[in-house]
């Protein structure tokens, strides 16, 4: 079925592109360049007649393919075959209640209003207001393309940029694509003719057709960046996903497609009016038809592309087996040799430009070259850390107090032999090992991202751990992972540091209040603080909420007071605090950007059930600048 979609998909647009781009030629191009020399040239209702054919097989493909597309959407998203979709009531569902059914009937209104000025014949292209009228028609058909797509289910202010580069992108293209084949007809037209006043018009209208391509071209560009902005996001979701590659392959043929044009325009364009006519637009006549096989590619592409998710939505494989790592500027061990590195590149960069330009001592010229490559290579691998297939997996659990726990058991069962029960390196089995075995609470841990973590824990480190991919399966390595960074983020708690308060992310939650279910998100703004067990005071207000953790079963769930009796929340709780049979009366403080930010349990100083102390806590909370995850840069932490 998707291959089926993606195929329909490429027909449609296609057909949407030759319709369009058809008509938009003989209105904006061929037309003005007929009448700039005089018009009356005896080819120049053949050449009408082949604009006509194109346009209605464009409208013809294009109504079929429609209704195709309708049709295999319907069965795709009802999950019935395609004559259960049609009679069984999934296509008028389609029609009447979803955008795609919208926009599916604005473009078939359009294609058969374009099909009635084709019906007017030359007395459509006679009349400015007709001529108007279809340009705008045209322009409508192929940016309605863009409604059904991606860019018109981006939501909010942000989608309405989005939608807008999408519809001006479709339209470039349409404009740049859909002309070539009219362009390459028109120039081979004008050529067997040979005589004056074909070959001024062949000028005439190959200057206006450059000059469009030129406004398509650099609107393709800004559109473009915006699109894959929104659409892809980053370079490993560009290079690591289905939808990025395709994207890259897309960049790369219309890339080509500017190479033949800046040829046609610096070269054989100029070459039209110093005497070399023919010659100039037999070449310029076979560009065309590359360019027009190019962009039937590209057009293939999209087809795919608006059938497959966005590459911003799915986790990116990494293709390379290294990655730059920008964390060498805010690691202080490194920080030095990144910006010398730094330096370094620019005068290499200016070394290579120097010998480029350089038209004396060629040979020397080569060798400063290779040389300052050579130091361009040296320079950057101060940035160059190992990289894995995972490297830039998110994980999905949204670090919850449920997935903490889970991770807390697995550490258990599956890493506690060699890494111990707290992660520090001491577990009994570390003895037997002929190298040290990392402590998953030092700084180190935060330098690696959770897709290499992922990695390792599914594939192992070499000869030094073993893997555990048939052991566990990938939501458990998630797990894990989650229970690392907490167990680290939590020596760093019990500990307090002397030149500052800590700030690490907060576990997500759901606490019952009096006024509803709140998340973690819901109570941003103000201070949150969780106490385990009963008899804190509320301490309630605008700028902080108390939400008790029960650890009676017994407990009166509250009237006044948020709770918090999520499964295993204690669990997760008791790896903050350290000690899971000292819990009762133990608090933690989440700052109104949702950091955790101290841990307090009786008989630690100042005391929290003072309102005054815990006033005063909250005041040097907010006036110190707290003190993230150590910062260092990914892989020089230690040998992978």
């Amino acid at each position: 079925m998707v291959e089926a979609l993606i195929a329909v998909r490429a027909v449609h647009v296609a057909a949407s592109v030759a319709a369009a781009g058809a008509l938009l030629f003989r209105l904006s191009v061929a037309v003005p360049a007929l009448r700039a020399v005089g018009g009356g040239m005896r080819w120049a209702d053949r050449f009408d007649r082949q604009i006509n054919q194109i346009a209605w097989s464009g409208l013809a493909v294009f109504l079929i393919s429609a209704c195709a597309l309708l049709l295999l959407l319907a069965a795709d998203v009802s999950g019935q075959s395609l004559v259960d979709a049609f009679g069984g009531g999934a296509v008028a569902t389609l029609i009447t209640s979803t955008r795609f059914g919208h926009v599916w009937i604005a473009r078939v209104a359009v294609a058969l209003a374009l099909a009635i000025f084709l019906l007017r014949g030359k007395s459509g292209t006679r009349s400015p207001w007709l001529r108007g009228c279809a340009a705008v028609l045209a322009a409508a058909l192929l940016g309605a393309l863009a409604l059904a797509g991606h860019g018109g289910a981006t939501p909010g202010e942000a989608g309405v940029v989005h939608l807008v580069t999408d519809v001006a992108h479709a339209i470039a293209a349409g404009v740049w694509v859909g002309g070539l084949l009219p362009l390459a007809l028109f120039l081979a037209l004008a050529r067997r003719t040979a005589d004056t006043p074909a070959l001024a018009t062949a000028r005439e209208a190959t200057r206006r057709f450059s000059n469009l391509g030129i406004a398509s071209v650099t609107t393709l560009l800004a559109t473009g960046m915006v699109n894959a902005i929104f659409l892809v996001g980053s370079v490993p979701a560009l290079l690591g996903t289905i939808y990025g590659q395709l994207l890259v392959l897309k960049i790369v043929l219309f890339l080509a497609m500017v190479a033949i044009a800046a040829v046609n325009r610096l070269k054989l364009t100029p070459d039209l009016f110093i005497g070399s006519t023919r010659p100039a637009l037999r070449r310029l006549q076979g560009n065309a038809s590359i360019e027009a096989a190019l962009g039937l590619a590209i057009i293939a592409i999209v087809g795919a592309l608006g059938s497959i998710p966005p590459g911003l939505h799915v986790a990116p494989w990494w293709p390379l087996p290294f990655r730059f790592d920008v964390g060498a500027f805010t690691a202080p061990a490194l920080r030095v040799a990144a910006v010398l590195a730094s330096a370094g590149t620019l005068i290499t960069a200016a070394a290579v430009i120097a010998a480029v330009l350089s038209r004396r001592r060629r040979r020397a010229a080569i060798l400063a070259c290779v040389i300052a490559l050579a130091g361009l290579v040296w320079n950057l691998q101060v940035f160059i850390v190992p990289a894995f297939p995972t490297s830039f997996y998110r994980s999905p659990t949204n670090f919850t107090l449920a997935s903490i726990a889970r991770g807390h058991d697995l550490f258990e069962q599956h890493c506690a032999g060699c890494h111990g029960a707290a992660g520090r390196g001491n577990g009994p089995n570390a003895l037997a090992l002929d190298m040290e075995t990392s402590d998953l609470t030092a700084a180190h841990v935060y330098a690696h991202s959770d897709g290499d973590l992922f990695w390792w824990i599914g594939h192992g480190m070499g000869d030094t751990m073993p893997g555990f991919g048939d052991a566990i399966d990938d939501q458990a390595r998630w797990n894990l992972i989650d229970f690392i960074h907490a167990n680290a983020d939590a020596v760093r708690l019990q500990r307090r540091v002397s030149d500052g308060p800590n700030a690490f992310p907060a576990p997500s939650f759901t606490a019952d209040c009096p006024d509803g279910s709140k998340t973690l998100d819901d109570l941003r703004g103000r201070f949150v603080r969780l106490a385990l067990g009963e008899g804190m005071p509320p301490s309630n207000g605008a700028d902080m909420v108390t939400i008790v953790v029960p650890l009676d079963a017994a407990y009166a769930r509250g009237r006044d007071v948020c709770t918090l009796d999520e499964p295993d929340v204690a669990a997760a709780l008791a790896i903050y605090r350290g000690d899971a049979h000292a819990l009762a009366g133990t608090q933690l403080l989440i700052d109104p950007d949702g950091r955790l930010r101290a841990l307090w349990y009786p008989g630690r100083k100042p005391d929290w059930n003072d309102p005054a102390a815990l006033a005063r806590e909250i005041a040097t909370l907010r006036a110190t600048p707290p003190i993230g995850r150590p910062v260092q840069a990914a892989g020089h932490a230690h040998g992978h």
